[in-house]
């Protein structure tokens, strides 16, 4: 990732998008749509970037919802991902590449904040039909697949946890309304790939991808499970899931059984 400075790039994501009326009003498609993946790389980059802060990944999103508020650019702004910037084109192409390229090889830290910022997206109804698989390949990796034992791998559940735990503190509500009623199911390629069944689950007798109730009470059990282990990096983020999980159950009407 980039060493320059959080606050500069956040300062700069933020400039981009709101001047993007003006910037992309009078360019030929082929350069909006450069212009576009530019601006949302910027964004993801501020907003999972060292000291990056929740109250700038919260006014990014805020800046990205007035942008697609602005409406459409008319016939001028189709592009092959929706209008601008009405649809907010590559955006989650650009997110995706993140999260498939790049995403096993950020710190910590900017794993835990690459979910708090694309939870927030969801949270806010930015492309939330399809931004919310994201989640599930998150979920899939920490609840539904064996853990790799060793405390230092970036595969352990002292440091897949706390990534999930983003995703139900910003976007817990939303994944519990995905999971109610005949489910939210993959349409393109990328999202079933993202919505693939981890083993686990899959020997539990959850067989369809994308979310489902069967999911959601599958996630509980296994949090239940893993609550037994008394090791404070494991323990804590675990009941912060469960309480998350429970709450918003039953808000949505998923049953936990």
């Amino acid at each position: 990732m980039s060493t320059s400075s959080p606050s500069l790039l956040y300062t700069s994501a933020c400039s981009k998008i709101q001047d993007f009326p003006k910037r992309l009003s009078n360019q030929p498609l082929e350069k909006k749509e450069l212009d576009l993946r530019e601006t949302w790389g910027l964004s993801i980059q501020a907003a999972i970037t060292g000291t990056s802060t929740d109250q700038e990944r919260h006014r990014l999103v805020t800046e990205i919802v007035s942008a697609r508020n602005l409406g459409s650019l008319g016939p001028n702004g189709m592009t092959a991902d929706g209008q601008i910037m009405s649809g907010l084109p590559f955006l989650f192409e650009c997110v995706n590449f993140v999260y498939s390229g790049e995403a096993m090889t950020l710190r910590q830290h900017e794993r835990i904040h690459l979910a708090a910022f694309t939870a927030m997206l969801v949270a806010a109804g930015v492309r939330a039909d399809e931004l919310g698989f994201f989640a599930l390949s998150v979920l899939r990796e920490t609840l539904e697949t064996t853990i790799d034992r060793n405390r230092e791998s970036d595969r352990s559940m002292s440091k897949l946890l706390p990534v999930a735990v983003a995703w139900f503190d910003f976007a817990g509500h939303e994944l519990a309304v995905f999971s109610g009623g005949d489910g939210h199911k993959p349409r393109s390629g990328v999202e079933i790939s993202l919505a693939t069944v981890g083993p686990l689950a899959h020997k539990k007798g959850v067989l369809e991808r994308g979310f489902s109730t069967e999911r959601w009470q599958f996630w509980r059990q296994r949090l239940q499970q893993l609550s037994g282990i008394d090791t404070k990096t494991i323990k804590e983020p675990v009941l912060r899931c469960m309480a998350s999980m429970d709450k918003w159950s039953k808000d949505a009407g998923v049953v936990v059984e």
